[in-house]
C-alpha cells in the first residue's frame, strides 16, 4: 500500500467523521491511499468499445455500459470478466446508446438516450420491459439513473428548460416528483447541461452540476432552498474572459472545453460528499486520451440538521472517479487506452487528529 497524497488538516464547524457530529471544532485528516491497481480482461470475444457508464453493485462488481458495442460488461475488481449481457440495438435484450445504468439486487436498468429505460435480471440478462418517460419534451437524454426501491427510479437529465434537476419515476413510467434546484449561472450555458447525484441510508439527496461549483442537498418533497452556491469557486468553471464574451461566439466554445467539469458525486459516508471533476488538457486534447486530464476530488462536509454544506478539501488523483466500492474505498479509471484499460482501487482515511 503507497500513500502518495499529503495529509490535509481540516478545521470543520461540523463534526464529519463517520458521520459523528460535535457542536465544537473538530480537527480531522484525510489522506487518500493506493490500495491495487487492475487491467480490465479484454480478448476476441470481450472488446469493450467505450466506458460509458460505470456503476459498482452491493457486491463491489463493475458494471460497464458500452454505447459503441450495446453490451453490458461485468468486471470483478481484479479485472476478470464475470458476465457479459445484451447487445446493440432496439429490441429486446437490446441497448442502444445507454447513458445510465443502476443495478439493485434483482434488477439491472439501462437508461436510453431517446428517453427509454429497460428493465432486466441481474443474474442472467433476461428483458423483463421497457417504460418511456411520459413528458415527450425531455427529448433525447443524457444523465445519471438509480433504482431506489422496487417501485421508485430516480434520474437527472440534461435539459435546460427543466424547473428541477432530479426527477422521480416510477416503474412504468410516470413521473412522481420533480425536485431540486438549479444553480443562477446555469441559464448561461450554451452547451448541455449534466448533473450527477447521489443519495445517502438517510434519504438525503446530493446533486453537483457539470460547470458550476454549486451543490444541491435535500429531500423530495422539501421544498427547502438549499443551493449552495461556493461562488468563489466559480471561476474554475466559467472563466472571467468567457463571461465577457457573446454566448454564440466559436472563442466561446474554445474557452468552455478548458475549464473544469464536474462527472461524479457520491457520499463517503452520511455527513461526507465526494465530487470528480476533470479539466481537459491541450495534450488529452491532441492525443484522445482523457486520463491526460488533470482529474480532482473534492470533499464537502455536511451538516444533516441545517443542511449546511462546508468545502472542505481537493486532491489531484490519478485518473476519473467512476464510484464507490466500500464506504472508504472508490474507483478510479487511470487509463482508456484500448487494449490497456486500467482501474485503481483508493481509500480515503478519515481520522481526527488528537
Amino acid at each position: 500500500m503507497s500513500r502518495f497524497f499529503f495529509v490535509a488538516l481540516i478545521f470543520l464547524i461540523c463534526g464529519c467523521a463517520n458521520g459523528v457530529k460535535n457542536s465544537g471544532n473538530m480537527i480531522l485528516s484525510l489522506s487518500i491511499d493506493h490500495l491495487s491497481s487492475f487491467r480490465l480482461v479484454e480478448n476476441d470475444t470481450i472488446k469493450i468499445g467505450k466506458v460509458d457508464e460505470v456503476c459498482i453493485d452491493d457486491s463491489s462488481r463493475i458494471w460497464i455500459a458500452d454505447a459503441i458495442s450495446g453490451k453490458v460488461f461485468v468486471y470483478d475488481t481484479l479485472g476478470n470478466i464475470i458476465h457479459k449481457f445484451l447487445s446493440k440495438g432496439e429490441g429486446p435484450g437490446e441497448i442502444y446508446r445507454p447513458v445510465g445504468i443502476s443495478v439493485s439486487p434483482k434488477h439491472f436498468v439501462i437508461l436510453e438516450s431517446f428517453s427509454s429505460i429497460k428493465f432486466f435480471h441481474r443474474h442472467n440478462g433476461r428483458y423483463i420491459r421497457q417504460i418511456f418517460l411520459k413528458e415527450n419534451q425531455y427529448g433525447i437524454i443524457h444523465g445519471t439513473i438509480k433504482i431506489l426501491n422496487d417501485n421508485l427510479i430516480c434520474i437527472s437529465i440534461n435539459d435546460n428548460n427543466l424547473s428541477h434537476p432530479l426527477i422521480l419515476v416510477d416503474t412504468i413510467g410516470n413521473i412522481v416528483s420533480k425536485f431540486g434546484e438549479f444553480p443562477i449561472e446555469y441559464k448561461d450555458y450554451i452547451l448541455p447541461q449534466e448533473q450527477r447525484f447521489d443519495v445517502n441510508r438517510q434519504g438525503l439527496y446530493a446533486v453537483c452540476f457539470s460547470q458550476s461549483p454549486a451543490i444541491w442537498i435535500g429531500k423530495p418533497y422539501a421544498f427547502d432552498k438549499n443551493l449552495h452556491s461556493f461562488s468563489d469557486f466559480r471561476y474554475l468553471y466559467i472563466s472571467p474572459k468567457r463571461k465577457r464574451e457573446t454566448t454564440n461566439s466559436s472563442e466561446n466554445i474554445s474557452l468552455i472545453s478548458s475549464e473544469r467539469f464536474n462527472t461524479k458525486l457520491f457520499w463517503i459516508n452520511d455527513s461526507l460528499i465526494a465530487v470528480s471533476s476533470e479539466v481537459i488538457t491541450e495534450e488529452s486534447m491532441k492525443k484522445r486520451i482523457f486520463s491526460l486530464r488533470e482529474h480532482f476530488l473534492t470533499f464537502f462536509c455536511i451538516n444533516q440538521n441545517s443542511f449546511s454544506v462546508e468545502r472542505i478539501q481537493e486532491f489531484k488523483v490519478k485518473g476519473r472517479i467512476q464510484g464507490k466500492v466500500s464506504e472508504n474505498t472508490f474507483l478510479i479509471e487511470e487509463s482508456d487506452e484500448p487494449d490497456n484499460r486500467r482501474f485503481g482501487l483508493y481509500k480515503i482515511n478519515i481520522e481526527p487528529v488528537k
